[in-house]
């Protein structure tokens, strides 16, 4: 098929150009689990079995041992994306019956193509080519940021509450412990005594 680029999530994956970037930083990923990758994304949301990944990865007339050969590319896989068997985002496996893309993808190509129609004569004014547009690396980045800082006011407040808990801790444990006298042989001694005579 190989149209594409593909965007899903932080992620493009250019077939053509065999790359796969996170935010515009190449993302190193070996051949079979790249050829994998790809056969996933162009095919999102689908159920693909064993055989059919056998087949896409080594060729009909080639027999290897399929299920240990997919499993260590679906590892590689997964940990090039930073996805998690337990609770993927991008690849799930289904027990028994096969593996399935669950992002949703974005064809860029088609998009590309879709607003060079909309700008030749004649082409659909209006249409939803413009929903297709990735937004910038730039701009995701700076989301990002501002999602994962803090407000000066959540820090200011984290910063009170953690001077009160100090403050109730020492509280605490001066009238846990008040300050006793301690005893010098059969008197008790409250502060330095005088030598002087």
């Amino acid at each position: 098929m190989q149209a594409g680029p593909y965007q899903f999530g932080p992620y493009i994956l250019d077939l053509r150009a065999g790359t796969l970037t996170r935010e515009g930083v190449p993302v190193k990923l070996p051949p079979k689990p790249f050829t994998l990758l790809g056969y996933l994304v162009e095919r999102p949301a689908e159920l693909v079995t064993r055989e059919q990944l056998r087949v896409a990865l080594w060729g009909e007339s080639t027999f290897v041992d399929a299920e240990e050969g997919i499993a260590f590319c679906l590892r590689q896989l997964r940990q090039a994306l930073g996805d998690q068997p337990s609770s993927p985002t991008y690849v799930e496996t289904v027990r028994g019956r096969g593996v399935r893309f669950m992002h949703p993808v974005v064809d860029l190509g088609a998009a590309r193509n879709r607003r060079a129609s909309d700008r030749a004569p004649g082409g659909a004014a209006g249409s939803d080519a413009r929903a297709w547009q990735p937004r910038s690396t730039r701009d995701r980045r700076q989301g990002d940021r501002r999602r994962g800082r803090p407000t000066r006011w959540r820090l200011a407040g984290a910063a009170l509450v953690g001077l009160a808990l100090v403050a109730l801790a020492l509280t605490l444990v001066t009238i846990a412990c008040p300050a006793r006298p301690v005893p010098v042989g059969d008197q008790a001694v409250a502060g330095p005594r005088s030598t002087a005579i």
